[in-house]
């Protein structure tokens, strides 16, 4: 069953869908000018500063660098 919409609600629509395509194109566009400028390093050392996805990898690694080094250190 169709429900008659007036003619101003289509329009108020196609407003509201244009702005949030807008937005969207906005926020793709800056995300991949993000990517292109921050090497892939700098993002993960600072995921790591902020206690991002990566604090736990890197907390694992310094564990095992010390224990290594300890091990360097005892076979001088």
């Amino acid at each position: 069953m169709h429900v008659f919409r007036h003619p101003k609600f289509y329009d108020e629509l196609r407003k509201k869908r244009k702005k949030f395509q807008k937005e969207q194109a906005d926020k793709q566009a800056s995300e991949q000018a993000l990517q292109e400028t921050v090497p892939h390093n700098d993002i993960e050392e600072a995921n790591r500063r902020a206690g991002g996805p990566t604090s736990h990898e890197q907390g694992s690694e310094q564990a095992s660098d010390q224990a290594s080094d300890e091990d360097a250190s005892k076979q001088r």
